[in-house]
Order: structure tokens, then sequence, then C-alpha cells
């Protein structure tokens, strides 16, 4: 088929804008495009993300770009969270929604004193929610020393003095 050159110049303008059209989909529905590594810390960089500001007891607290579809599981994988973390307080699989902010709660610790045939006694920090049999690990005892008292399964009591015999 013969055609004069401005409709040619119509046909390829029209297939061009079809071209930049399906592009400019493609491009926008996309997810993750991109991992970026800053020392340690771990950045999802997607078009259709959310900021997510996550705090509390993390290693990298800030502000995180994530996928809309991302689990608070996910977001906490890249701000690591800390040892004393309480993560029971949270459900990991849970999908952040409409979140704008993750607060990780510290495990909540109390202070207990220990004393008597022991090598190692003083001040000891703790989970609350420890209970007396716990403790066994954590206490070296002289030779001689009744250990039946780390018998005990009750849960210890902030400030309270364990004394050894």
């Amino acid at each position: 088929m013969k055609l004069p050159a401005h409709e040619w110049a119509i046909v390829l303008v029209i297939v061009t804008l079809v071209f930049v059209v399906v592009g400019v989909s493609l491009w926008n529905n996309r997810e993750v495009v991109l991992k970026e590594i800053e020392g340690e810390k771990a950045t999802i960089v997607s078009n259709k993300g959310r900021k997510i500001l996550v705090e509390g007891a993390v290693k990298f607290p800030g502000e995180y770009d994530v996928a809309g579809d991302s689990k608070i599981g996910d977001v906490l994988t890249l701000a690591k969270p800390l040892e004393e973390a309480d993560l029971t307080k949270l459900n990991l699989q849970t999908s952040i929604g409409r979140r704008h902010k993750i607060v990780v709660p510290y495990q909540q610790q109390i202070t207990v004193f220990v004393e008597g045939a022991i090598e190692n006694g003083g001040l000891l920090h703790v989970k609350r929610g420890t209970r007396v049999c716990e403790l066994k690990d954590r206490i070296k005892l002289k030779s001689g020393a009744d250990s039946t008292m780390f018998d005990k399964k009750r849960y210890l009591k902030d400030g309270e003095t364990i004394k050894v015999n």
C-alpha cells in the first residue's frame, strides 16, 4: 500500500504514542526496582511504595520507602530489631496498610538482687516475667550452696532480693 508522506508521518506519530503509553504504564506498575545498601542498612525503593517511620528498639530507626503491600515483619527486617525489642507486641504478618509509623517496644526489665552463697552476686536486670528457676543459668553457686531455691517457678518481682544459703 502506498501512502503519501504526510500520512506516513501521522502513522509514525500514532505508533510512537502507543509505545510511549505502554512504556509509561509498565514503568508505573513495577514493584521493587532497587535495593541500596548503606553500610548494614538496606532500603527498598519502590514507586508504588509508602514511607514508614520506624522508631523504638531497632538498630536503624528512621524512614523507609517500602512497597505498599509490605508486612510489618518486612519493614522490621530492614530496621534490624535489637535483642531487647519486644516483638511479641507486634503481629509481624500484618500488612502495613495505612500506617505511617511503627514503634517497636522495648522489653520491660526488672531488677533483682542476688546474695549469699554465690560467686557472682549483685544486681541482675532481667525481663519482666522471668521466673526464679530461670536465674540458675545466670548465677554461679559456691560449692555446698543450696540450689533448691532455683527450683521455684514463681515470677520474680522488681526490687526483690534472692538469698542463696
